[in-house]
């Protein structure tokens, strides 16, 4: 049996997003990759048929929009709200 696409919720409301002015046909795709099968509820072999590309592919497609996802996201440094940073300058200093 063919494996079921798994998406969280911002991965959807990014794909939306896009799917509202792509820039590029591939952009489209992607997203398209994300939105389909969550409405839909099918495989990911069904949509790479769909899209017309391999299935490998279309597992890309959705890891892009993830991706995405993560850069766009700032990144919070490991113990940032401990004051560790200035403990270390502190530390580190001649």
């Amino acid at each position: 049996m063919a494996r079921r696409a798994t998406y969280n919720n911002d991965m959807i409301e990014c794909a939306q997003q896009i799917v509202k002015d792509p820039e590029t046909a591939r952009q489209l795709r992607t997203s398209l990759k994300v939105l389909i099968p969550k409405v839909c509820r099918v495989s990911n072999s069904y949509i790479a048929q769909v899209l017309g590309v391999g299935v490998a592919t279309a597992v890309r497609m959705q890891k892009k929009i993830a991706i995405k996802l993560r850069v766009n996201q700032p990144s919070k440094a490991v113990g940032a709200e401990d004051g560790i940073p200035e403990q270390e300058a502190e530390f580190l200093e001649p």
